[in-house]
């Protein structure tokens, strides 16, 4: 029996479970992303969910616990389908979900140096239901890679090519991964 070749993804978040999930669509590649949420994966999309545990006690903890929000992405918007033809179905299945809803038409805004709005209308935008967060729930869910979470893989020593073995090492927190 051929075995796989083993991949290693640096980061659970939109691009990177994407690329896990192509990756290992065909079976050829025994997949891992290894992320640095402690929760849950999605990078820039990750959410804070209502009863979510803080790492470390904050005074604000009581009132933060009781609600959603999400940490930086709070709208994604949809190019034409011409040019990112695989995101656009992405999104149009996110949205026979329900996962996503489109913001309404003239809603989502600059404002100009003056303080008045002006509506950014060339451009679809969406929102999640459930927060940003969820983007990447569903990404994982029934996935055919692996999920390692609470791993931080330093961008300067984590990842290094192995001249004598001619392969990658992959270490986090001294030990290695892969």
């Amino acid at each position: 029996k051929e075995s796989k070749c083993k991949v290693a993804v640096v980061g659970g978040g939109i691009s990177g479970l994407a690329c896990a999930q192509e990756l290992s669509t065909d079976g050829r590649f025994d997949v891992t992303v290894y992320d640095t949420g402690r929760l849950r994966p999605g990078g820039r999309c990750a959410s804070r969910q209502p009863g979510d545990v803080p790492k470390e006690q904050d005074p604000r903890t009581p009132l933060l616990s009781r609600f959603r929000f999400d940490h930086a992405a709070q709208l994604i918007a949809q190019p034409s389908s011409d040019a990112f033809p695989a995101f656009s179905t992405q999104v149009d299945q996110w949205l026979s979900q329900n996962i996503l809803q489109q913001f309404p038409p003239n809603s989502v805004c600059t404002i100009q140096k003056n303080g008045k709005p002006r509506p950014i209308s060339q451009t679809p935008f969406y929102y999640a239901t459930n927060g940003m967060g969820s983007l990447a729930t569903t990404l994982v869910r029934n996935a055919r890679f692996h999920l390692r979470q609470d791993v931080w893989v330093s961008p300067s020593s984590g990842v290094q090519f192995q001249k004598n073995t001619g392969k990658w090492k992959l270490q986090a927190k001294g030990k290695t991964l892969g």
